[in-house]
């Protein structure tokens, strides 16, 4: 009976030593798990505890983006017999730093086995706790998590604020620079404004915090505004309604043209006016000639008029008209033909190019003078 009751007592003594060790082995640690940057604030600070009696402890942080580790991201404490190892962190807020929570990972190298076990236990129990101490993990990673507070704050900026167009080219590339100066995913709106688009041209963009991008926004220069100076407004906003405005000048290269232009296209003209004495009489006489370049041909046209008679009160006006294109003339008022026979008055034409010496037509003139 007493054999039973003293082995029942070693066990007893076995299991409480066998917790013990365990419990001193194993290591513990304690910092704070979540913290948040202030507005005005940039540095985060947090102090980790690791309590592993004699066991040597060391520590590598690595920290997320947008986050910079002030100090070495390796730190070391010597192995002690029962204390706590303390480890100050301090990370500094950057432009990248997210208002929303990051990782900043720890991980953790033990190294050494424990001292006060082997004091206080017979050989048995020091053999046991050397199986315990080198069975366990010699590493422990986690993580604590950080941000910055909520900002919203953007720039714009062009660096190209006044571009030049080739002659011929309707097609220009707007550069608009945009910077997310915020802790927070933003999407920005692009518009792009003149009085020479029916409507806006608009695009849109999203940003991280700390990101810029240049976006190059095609826009198609009408065709009867490709002279001169013409002026483009760019609007950028974001999701807060905060809106920046950029002006932008577009210049055409042609050598000519007009210091205020107009909606109509240019073309050649001649105006003559006048007034002739003839016979002790005196006469008024106008004419203009234009012409039209289009594709593969021209528009041309004349007018002529003339007053005569007593006091001037007979006028006479003569029309013409002539389109060409594509080898296709077609002419229209005052006309006259004199290669087979003489005539002289208003009337139509239309005659086609067949080959270099073939030209196939006709023609019709109601003769207006005898």
């Amino acid at each position: 009976m007493a054999r039973i009751q003293q082995g029942i007592i070693l066990l007893s003594l076995w299991f409480v030593t066998f917790q013990s060790l365990i419990g001193q082995s194993r290591p513990s640690f304690f910092f704070s798990d979540s913290l948040t940057a202030t507005e005005d604030s940039y540095f985060i600070y947090n102090l980790i505890g690791v309590r592993c009696p004699g066991r040597a402890v060391s520590l590598s942080i690595r920290p997320p983006a947008g986050w910079k580790l002030v100090g070495a991201p390796f730190r070391d404490s010597p192995a002690s017999s029962d204390s706590v190892s303390y480890f100050p962190i301090a990370l500094l807020r950057q432009v990248g730093a997210s208002a929303d929570f990051t990782r900043v990972v720890l991980h953790m190298q033990f190294s050494g086995a424990g001292s006060d076990t082997d004091s206080d236990a017979d050989s048995m129990y020091s053999s046991l706790t050397s199986s315990i101490s080198a069975s366990m993990d010699s590493s422990v990673d986690t993580f604590f998590l950080i941000r910055a507070s909520a900002i919203r704050q953007f720039a714009v900026s062009t660096p190209q604020n006044a571009i030049d167009v080739g002659e011929g080219e309707q097609k220009v590339f707007v550069p608009i620079l945009i910077k997310n100066k915020g802790t927070t995913t933003e999407h920005y709106q692009i518009a792009i404004t003149s009085s020479l688009l029916a409507a806006p041209l608009v695009y849109k963009v999203r940003l991280g915090p700390g990101i810029d991008s240049l976006c190059n926004i095609p826009v198609t220069i009408p065709r009867v505004a490709s002279k001169g100076s013409q002026r483009l407004l760019a609007r950028v906003s974001d999701e807060t309604g905060t809106v920046y405005s950029l002006p932008i000048t577009v210049s055409s290269l042609r050598e000519n043209y007009k210091a205020h232009a107009t909606p109509y296209a240019d073309f050649p003209a001649e105006l003559e006016t006048g007034i002739m004495l003839a016979d002790k009489q005196l006469t008024y006489f106008g004419s203009v000639k234009g012409s039209w370049s289009i594709p593969q041909g021209s528009v041309d046209f004349s007018f002529r008029s003339k007053q005569f008679g007593f006091a001037n009160t007979l006028e006479r006006n003569v029309f013409f008209l002539q389109a060409y294109r594509k080898g296709l003339n077609i002419s229209f008022g005052q006309l006259s033909a004199a290669q087979h026979f003489f005539s002289y008055g208003r009337g139509i034409k239309v005659a086609s190019k067949i080959s270099s010496s073939t030209e196939l037509g006709a023609q019709m003139i109601l003769r207006s003078l005898p």
